[in-house]
């Protein structure tokens, strides 16, 4: 028999019952009534599946998981999927498990959890320091705590129209080098807030200059360009840009929390995801 392929954390994945909870990379004691025995450090290839089982990656240790996979169990059963009112069953963590491809045929839309992670963090969000620090171990055992903190770090964050045209270049092009994905329209963005920059004053002319050839010339040889390469001309052409930032606006690009950016990847919102 193949052997069962691993995850990324070197469990292997097949039937979990429920019942059995995963620990690290061992399977720890089994909570069925009546027994006590535990499991070897790796799952017998003859490991029974029933109507209950899942293929999840993910330890049934982690709170509240063993709850969402019950209702989704449940939902698949019944053929029926996600909605927003199944969603304030699910913990505040594991939301996002009910959009993604581990949910099955019970997949909801991601609208539906950003609107449900909305709601609950909504009321946090219009708290002041004092309220927020009274509250916060209820945040962090709901999980929600790093989140509602990035919310609020974001509501301070500068509009990307409000910077500086060469602030402006320089965020295109690490966002460049993040993911070079469909590059062309960010580059000559990157060119466009350049020459603004060099026609208002704000970037002297001849380093706008500079900097415009090199990317124009760029973007007439992306077919030739390999990936690795491509990547590395816009980490040294940001490198060299940011060189001329003054320590204030360094700050807020290397900060990389900006509102109002946007690009395939969500680049400067907070790890991107919307929900």
């Amino acid at each position: 028999m193949a052997p069962w392929p691993q995850n990324a954390h070197g469990l292997e994945r097949g039937g979990f019952e429920f019942d059995q909870v995963v620990v690290g990379n061992r399977w720890g004691p089994c909570r069925t009534p009546g027994s006590s025995g535990r499991f070897p450090h790796r799952a017998p290839p003859s490991l029974p599946v029933n109507r209950h089982s899942i293929d999840f990656p993910y330890s049934l240790a982690i709170p509240g998981l063993r709850a969402c996979l019950r209702l989704r169990a449940g939902l698949v059963a019944r053929g029926r999927r996600f909605t927003p009112r199944d969603l304030r069953n699910v913990g505040f963590v594991q939301l996002l498990l009910c959009a993604i491809a581990e949910a099955g045929s019970a997949r909801c839309p991601l609208a539906d959890v950003a609107a449900e992670k909305a709601s609950r963090r909504s009321r946090f969000l219009s708290m002041d320091r004092s309220e927020l620090r009274r509250a916060e171990r209820y945040l962090r055992a709901q999980g929600m705590y790093l989140d509602v903190e990035r919310r609020l770090a974001m509501l301070d964050a500068p509009e990307f129209t409000s910077l500086e045209d060469i602030q402006k270049a320089w965020l295109v092009l690490n966002c460049l080098h993040n993911h070079i994905d469909a590059p062309l329209d960010r580059m000559q963005a990157a060119i466009s807030h350049l020459e603004h920059g060099r026609g208002t004053g704000a970037i002297a002319s001849r380093l706008a200059d500079i900097f415009i050839q090199g990317i124009g010339r760029a973007t007439t040889e992306l077919d030739s360009i390999p990936d690795p390469t491509l990547r590395l001309f816009f980490l040294t052409t940001a490198g060299s840009l940011l060189e001329y930032l003054s320590d204030a606006e360094q700050r807020t690009c290397v900060g990389e929390r900006i509102r109002g950016y946007h690009c395939t990847s969500d680049c400067y919102q907070n790890g991107g995801l919307r929900a």
